[in-house]
């Protein structure tokens, strides 16, 4: 298991999600510092920018992620560079 590289950019890492503390901590236990490959918020920020990602996205909803992205409503991200892969 290893920390996120992503936590400071991450809307859900950084509380500005709202949620119970309790789901929160448990997020973060295994998203955050555990398993990130299956991270919704990850896959966006990878995929596209961190500026894509939904204020109402949490890191469970991986299903969310190609509608995300396929979605021409959101801000691009255009002119911002995409996250490099961590070589992971």
């Amino acid at each position: 298991m290893s920390e996120c590289n992503y936590q400071i950019v991450c809307p859900f890492f950084r509380h500005r999600i709202p949620i119970h503390d309790t789901m929160y901590q448990q997020h973060v236990a295994h998203y955050c510092q555990g398993t990130s490959d299956d991270c919704a918020i990850l896959l966006v920020m990878k995929s596209a920018s961190f500026l894509k990602v939904p204020k109402d996205l949490y890191p469970n909803q991986k299903w969310r992620v190609e509608g995300i992205l396929a979605s021409k409503d959101l801000l691009s991200g255009a002119g911002w560079p995409k996250l490099e892969d961590d070589g992971k």
